[in-house]
């Protein structure tokens, strides 16, 4: 894993007191994963998704993965998209994760390698970047 940072704000320090609240005393933590949109899971196409994360039986945060529908289905898997993590009832946000598109442009994909960069709050967590790829 390579990272690498990103500039995208002041560093505000609320982000880190959302982030320890909600996940400072987890001993387990378990995400279930849901789909949106069964209408279009019904003809095929690939829908946003949903995510609840447990501590135990209580529900401590949700996130909803957003990407406009049209660049999903023509640029899957590479597609753009943003996924924020907030404790369950609230507006702050926990994490955030932001995905730009990386189209391949050779099936070898010497260049091009998938990235996403985290977030909390305003400061920034650092980037995940493939380092290889083999078809």
């Amino acid at each position: 894993m390579e990272t690498e940072k990103m500039e995208r704000g002041d560093g505000g320090g609320a982000g880190f007191e959302t982030l320890d609240e909600t996940l400072g005393n987890v001993d387990r933590l378990e995400i279930r994963h849901d789909r949106r949109g069964w209408l279009q899971e019904a003809f095929c196409c690939i829908t946003k998704s949903n995510f609840r994360f447990y501590n135990g039986e209580e529900k401590i945060a949700e996130a909803r993965e957003e990407f406009t529908y049209c660049c999903r289905c023509w640029c899957a898997p590479h597609h753009p998209f943003d996924l924020t993590i907030r404790p369950t009832g609230s507006d702050s946000e926990i994490i955030e994760f932001v995905r730009p598109c990386r189209l391949p442009l050779c099936p070898w994909k010497c260049c091009c390698l998938q990235q996403g960069y985290m977030f909390v709050g305003e400061y920034d967590l650092g980037k995940v970047q493939e380092t290889f790829y083999w078809l």
